[in-house]
């Protein structure tokens, strides 16, 4: 299993709004305190869109991508997509499929609140298993985007030969 938990945060667009965890997968049991934390971590203050945010969070990578979701009653909703991964996993290869993932979701028009929501055990199943999966009968090629990243960003050491003193 190379993620633990997929967290999904959201600044409203409307006055007075704080943070907020508006899902995740598995479900989380955490107190007030430490879910502040973890908002913070997710979704910090200063945020922007297209931002990555990589920390620390239970002895994992906490790896959170920023994007806003358009309103027209009031301002854009800022969003930040979370996954909890292994320290020993590469965070550039999931941070060039999260960038692919939310650019394929906002190129169909079905990058939304509810569809991450509905969809966020199936994301969370895709990002795991590095497979394809399908959202409101579209196909995302999420192996395809972990083979570019992979092929880009992870270059083969050298094989050395001869001798060394």
């Amino acid at each position: 299993m190379n993620t633990e938990q997929c967290v999904i945060c959201k600044l409203g667009g409307y006055s007075e709004a704080q943070p907020e965890i508006i899902s995740s997968y598995p479900h989380l049991t955490i107190s007030p305190e430490n879910s502040r934390e973890l908002i913070l971590k997710c979704l910090p203050i200063g945020s922007h869109v297209g931002d990555f945010i990589l920390d620390k969070h239970d002895n994992h990578n906490l790896l959170s991508y920023v994007f806003k979701i358009e309103e027209h009653e009031f301002r854009d909703d800022l969003l930040s997509f979370s996954i909890l991964l292994d320290k020993k996993l590469n965070t550039e290869v999931y941070k060039f499929t999260l960038k692919e993932f939310f650019s394929d979701l906002e190129k169909k028009r079905m990058l939304s609140e509810l569809i991450l929501k509905q969809y966020q055990k199936t994301i969370f199943d895709g990002f795991n298993l590095e497979t394809d999966i399908e959202i409101e009968n579209y196909k995302i090629t999420l192996s395809e985007f972990f083979k570019n990243a992979k092929t880009e960003l992870i270059k083969p050491k050298p094989k050395t030969k001869g001798s060394f003193f």
